[in-house]
């Protein structure tokens, strides 16, 4: 991490310098304790303030670096709900659409199916009454044929049979006729004899 970075490479310089200053042979005096605690006091809070900084510094940007994933990532999740929310409302019409539309389809089939239905029954109905229609005026001209060649028979058969009695009636007559002309023709021959 960074704080780390920054310590490590305060102590190596510290180190350094107190390597370089042993080098060129100017020996440090002995300190005593209050003495080294005293000079030691300004830079280690001078180096705590430092990494403070620094972690507040890389705090903040941790704590904006998260905030704004939290941001995005609500975004993205708000944007996925909204589009699932669109789909299935999509999805929703588009059923509901296909609902209705098979429905009509299926109202007008039936309507269609009901119209050819009565219309055969109505030609089925019209057929049987023209052929019951036709077989009846058939029977009744034949009837009426019938009738009227059994009229026509009795009349001729009539015709005949008073035919048949005149002219006996005239044969009858006229035989009697002759008969009695001839008895009155013999009595009155016989009353001349």
């Amino acid at each position: 991490t960074p704080p780390t970075l920054i310590s490590s490479s305060s102590s190596s310089s510290s180190l350094s310098s107190s390597s370089s200053s042993q080098v060129a042979g100017t020996p440090r005096p002995p300190q005593r304790p209050e003495e080294a605690s005293a000079s030691a006091t300004p830079a280690s809070s001078l180096l705590s303030s430092h990494l403070l900084l620094v972690n507040d510094g890389t705090s903040n940007i941790i704590i904006i670096v998260v905030v704004v994933t939290i941001i995005i990532v609500i975004i993205i999740i708000i944007v996925v709900i909204i589009v699932i929310i669109i789909i299935i409302i999509i999805i929703f019409i588009i059923i509901i659409i296909i609902i209705v539309f098979t429905i009509t389809i299926i109202t007008i089939t039936n309507t269609i199916i009901i119209v050819i239905i009565f219309i055969i029954i109505i030609v089925f109905t019209i057929t049987i009454i023209t052929i019951t229609t036709i077989i009846i005026i058939i029977i009744i001209i034949i009837i009426v044929f019938t009738i009227t060649i059994i009229i026509i028979l009795i009349t001729i058969i009539t015709i005949t049979a008073i035919i048949i009695v005149i002219i006996i009636i005239i044969i009858i007559v006229f035989t009697i006729t002759i008969i009695t002309i001839t008895i009155t023709t013999i009595i009155i021959v016989i009353i001349i004899i």
